[in-house]
């Protein structure tokens, strides 16, 4: 069996040799053994610096370099490139696992069809709303990307969402389908949750408010959150809010600082496995006031944490928290009302809640249903030879 695997993956080329975390801890893995070799199509980037990224190091992996669109003028020009790489590898093989959305997912479908090769769509975000929180022009291409996805999922004989529900109902397969999240937990240890509800019980500080995201990313929401603790603090009630996560901090602290709680949020930048395990102990509540999401990674990790949480209404996150605990997208005055309905006995009772809920993202759970899944998806493919 030869299965080629596609995904929006920048892979960095250092000296002749490939680096890529998610490719080469979770990715390769997770298919390399259903197979005898795998190609992995993904933009190939040189760099000059060797990189932090684990190395790729697999005999049976063959990295294939897409062309990169980086001008407008290069769109149909990258489209015809990418037709002759993408036919090359896909007659190479016996099928074909396509992340989605991607413009060169559906470029593979077209040559995985002509060829007769079948293929398993894995659906692992919203192109609407990735495009329509993008300004004017985002607004435009929403409707034409949303159309799009929604016509290859739909055609497809097997797909796999990253949701349980929300992709599911947006992009509906005709096909055989599974929900499963590409959000997996290795480790959820119990002592957490007491040690949780042991500082609800103890803290009469200001509680503190917690998000991982990049700060320089406008849709991950960051700002809803300053303002809405700039509010509460004209009432004078206070909150602290720890911004973990790479990127410009310029934009979210010029907030900061003329609502006038530059004192009230800390940016602590990009951090480590082991230091984001020390901040989400070191948090109080935690909250996902994204935009646009797919299944958050990060929300999933707080509640591992046993973190009281909030969310937006948007892609997977009403799938993880109670209902009791959302607000629509970008309403600052629902976040504050939310905060303020904080008292302990709630937050342990979410704490309990959030942590036993993480338990289904444990990677053991999710392995054994994508296995399932997989494994029915190839008995299909042998039965096309």
């Amino acid at each position: 069996m030869k299965l080629l695997f596609s995904a929006a993956t920048k892979v960095s080329l250092y000296n002749g040799k490939y680096y890529e975390h998610s490719l080469s801890n979770v990715i390769i893995p997770r298919y390399l053994k259903y197979c005898e070799q795998l190609y992995c199509l993904c933009n190939v980037e040189e760099v000059n610096e060797e990189p932090i990224q684990p190395q790729i190091l697999y005999k049976n992996v063959e990295i294939v370099d897409s062309y990169r669109i980086n001008t407008f003028r290069k769109l149909l020009f990258s489209e015809y490139k990418n037709n002759s790489i993408i036919e090359e590898v896909v007659r190479k093989v016996d099928a074909c696992v396509i992340h989605m959305p991607t413009r060169i997912g559906r470029q593979i479908i077209k040559i995985a069809q002509k060829y007769s090769k079948p293929y398993l769509l894995v659906i692992v975000g919203c192109p609407w709303d990735a495009y329509w929180n993008h300004g004017l022009l985002g607004k435009i291409v929403a409707p034409m990307e949303f159309w799009r996805l929604r016509k290859v999922v739909k055609e497809s004989k097997y797909a796999m969402y990253v949701t349980n529900s929300f992709l599911q109902a947006r992009y509906p397969s005709k096909g055989r389908s599974i929900g499963c999240s590409d959000v997996y937990l290795n480790n959820i240890d119990d002592k957490v949750l007491s040690e949780r509800l042991l500082r609800i019980d103890n803290n009469d500080n200001n509680l503190i408010i917690g998000t991982l995201a990049a700060v320089d990313v406008a849709y991950k929401g960051q700002a809803y959150v300053i303002k809405a603790i700039a509010n509460l603090k004209k009432l004078g009630v206070t909150f602290d809010y720890y911004l973990a996560g790479g990127g410009d901090k310029t934009r979210l602290l010029k907030i900061a600082k003329k609502l006038g709680v530059e004192d009230n949020v800390k940016f602590l930048g990009f951090l480590n496995r082991n230091e984001v395990s020390l901040y989400l102990k070191r948090i109080d509540i935690y909250i996902q006031p994204s935009k646009q999401e797919g299944l958050p990674r990060a929300l999933v990790e707080a509640m591992s944490y046993a973190c009281p949480a909030l969310g937006s209404k948007v892609a997977g996150i009403p799938e993880l928290l109670d209902e009791k605990c959302l607000f629509k997208k970008g309403n600052v005055s629902a976040i504050c009302n939310l905060l303020l309905s904080f008292s302990k006995e709630k937050m342990k009772s979410y704490a309990k809640r959030n942590f036993e809920m993480s338990k289904l993202y444990t990677l053991s759970i999710l392995e054994s249903r994508r296995d399932s899944f997989i494994k029915e998806f190839l008995d299909y493919v042998h039965l096309q030879k």
